[in-house]
């Protein structure tokens, strides 16, 4: 799933939920606490509603809380 700012959430590759912060660096990924995308879509939705703005090492913590 494509997010704000082009940031880019999957669980493919048989290696559970994660994020390439910089999508354009597929190879770059972390891992995040959950493999399912509405799981996923609601922290960065709440994030989002919460500081109007993505600041993506914040939103990383978040994800992997």
């Amino acid at each position: 799933m494509i997010m704000p700012d082009e940031i880019l959430l999957d669980n493919y590759h048989n290696k559970g939920g994660h994020i390439h912060p910089k999508p354009e660096d597929h190879k770059r990924e972390i891992k995040i606490q959950f493999n399912t995308q509405s799981e996923n879509l609601n922290i960065v939705v709440n994030y989002i509603n919460k500081n109007k703005k993505i600041i993506i090492k914040e939103l990383i913590k978040e994800l992997k809380e």
